[in-house]
């Protein structure tokens, strides 16, 4: 099934499945509901069932657990089963998208052109953006400077599949 996601959580939330690493039994649990994982933190416990041992899971990445599955001690789990799902802000969710289209510091906003399209690569239909600052605040960038560094800010191809841009 698809599932649509909202664009505030697509951008900043980073959310990663955590599944079981290997056939075995369930010890217990060392992480709970709405908790804040660390990245190399222990999240649970199994016993091998090929070494017979003992094994403490460890996170591979920081995050808020949610939707975690119910397992008690002593339940057979196996490998690729999730246990799970934990989920990271990777910027800061009171960052207003609303002014993202805006070139920074002008007054009155001045908007990026922003372009995107769908071109053929290769028989692939891939998107591409460019975004581009069509009225630079600083007098030294403009288009006739030879130097791409010296140019207005832009990033993207219209034509190309690139995030390349030319910002120092």
């Amino acid at each position: 099934t698809l599932e649509i996601i909202p664009v505030r959580q697509y951008i900043f939330e980073k959310t990663s499945n955590v599944y079981v690493a290997a056939d075995g039994v369930f010890g217990e649990f060392f992480v709970e509901q709405g908790q804040y994982v660390i990245k190399g933190a222990k999240i649970y416990s199994m016993i091998n069932n090929i070494t017979g041992k003992l094994v403490n899971q460890i996170a591979k990445e920081s995050g808020r657990v949610h939707d975690v599955v119910a397992k008690n001690e002593g339940d057979l789990i196996t490998k690729g089963e999730m246990l799970f799902i934990s989920t990271e802000e990777i910027f800061d969710p009171n960052t207003d998208i609303s002014q993202l289209p805006y070139i920074p510091f002008t007054n009155p906003a001045v908007k990026f052109e922003i372009y995107t399209e769908l071109v053929e690569r290769n028989r692939l239909i891939v998107n591409v953006i460019e975004v581009r600052d069509v009225a630079s605040t600083n007098p030294m960038r403009n288009e006739e400077n030879e130097a791409n560094s010296k140019k207005p800010l832009r990033f993207g191809s219209r034509t190309e599949v690139t995030t390349a841009g030319n910002w120092e």
